[in-house]
């Protein structure tokens, strides 16, 4: 009873994990909106990661990321430092309170 309403396995090749050439994940903390040279030296740093093959890459304290730098700008400051990096996609999380 209840044999005839299984939903078919996974393929074998769907089981596996995917092997990725580099590290999927990656964290860093930009202290305080990256300010200054400090900017610089963040996008470098994701620069480095996306060669390495990094596929998503969590920040926190962004402090002002998600502004637009001037009316006349389309893109947020995030994406145009996201793009610069070598990252197509990006999204900023605006949050008020400590998320703990």
């Amino acid at each position: 009873a209840g044999g005839a309403h299984r939903c078919p396995g996974l393929p074998e090749r769907l089981q596996r994990p995917i092997a990725l050439p580099g590290r999927a994940l990656g964290q860093l903390n930009v202290r305080n909106g990256a300010t200054g040279p400090r900017s610089d030296d963040v996008v470098h740093w994701l620069l480095e990661r996306a060669q390495e093959g990094l596929l998503l890459c969590g920040l926190c304290e962004l402090n002002g990321w998600e502004r637009y730098p001037s009316p006349s700008k389309a893109w947020s400051t995030m994406d145009s430092r996201a793009a610069a990096a070598g990252f197509p996609f990006s999204h900023v999380v605006k949050s008020s309170a400590q998320p703990y």
